[in-house]
C-alpha cells in the first residue's frame, strides 16, 4: 500500500477526486436512490447559498425555532411554531401565503418530529408549493426517511436535504 501512494503521489495531489456523475452514483449506493435524483455537495451549508437564489422572490414558510442557516438565508420568511411540537391546522392554512415550506425533521434544536406521511399528503395536496426537507438528523429519530418514498412514488415539488457527516460521519 506504502508503495502505491509512494508511486502514485505526484497523480493523486495534482487530480481532484471524481467527477460530480460518478460522486453522484457512489452516493446514491448509500442513500439508496437513483443517481439522477441527488447532487453530492462539499457538505450540507453549500445548499443555502444555492437555494437561497433560487427561492429568492419566493414566500417562504419556516419553523420558529430551528438551525441558523433557514432565518440566515431566507431573510422575507413566515413562521410557523415548533416548540412543542407543530399545529397542523396552522400550517395548513400557512400553505395557503407561502411557495416553500421548510420541515427540519427531528427539527434542530427543538428535537420535534413531523410525520413523514403527513408531509407527503401535504405535497399532494398542495402541489404548487415546494417542500424542502432537511432530514440531516432523520435517523436519531422514529421517522422514516422520505427518499425511499418518494423514489416508489415521486413528487416533482418535494426536495430532500440531507446531511452526510450527522449519520455517516462524513464531513
Amino acid at each position: 500500500m506504502l508503495s502505491e501512494v509512494r508511486n502514485n503521489l505526484p497523480v493523486l495531489l495534482q487530480n481532484y477526486g471524481s467527477r460530480q456523475v460518478v460522486l453522484n452514483e457512489k452516493l446514491s449506493y448509500v442513500i439508496e436512490c437513483q443517481r439522477d435524483h441527488l447532487i453530492a455537495l462539499n457538505g450540507a451549508s453549500q445548499v443555502y447559498p444555492i437555494l437561497a437564489r433560487l427561492f429568492e422572490e419566493k414566500r417562504i414558510l419556516l419553523p420558529s425555532i430551528t438551525f441558523g442557516e433557514y432565518p440566515r438565508w431566507f431573510r422575507a420568511h413566515s413562521t410557523y411554531e415548533d416548540l412543542d411540537g407543530i399545529s397542523k391546522p396552522d400550517i395548513e392554512q400557512k400553505l395557503q401565503q407561502c411557495d416553500v415550506a421548510v420541515f427540519v425533521n427531528p427539527n434542530q434544536p427543538a428535537g420535534t418530529t413531523i410525520d413523514s406521511e403527513w408531509i407527503l399528503t401535504l405535497a399532494d395536496a398542495f402541489t404548487q408549493t415546494i417542500f424542502l426537507v432537511d432530514e440531516s438528523f432523520i435517523e436519531f429519530s422514529e421517522q422514516p426517511s422520505l427518499i425511499p418514498l418518494l423514489e416508489h412514488t415521486p413528487r416533482s415539488n418535494v426536495l430532500i436535504l440531507k446531511s452526510m457527516s450527522k449519520s455517516h460521519g462524513v464531513p
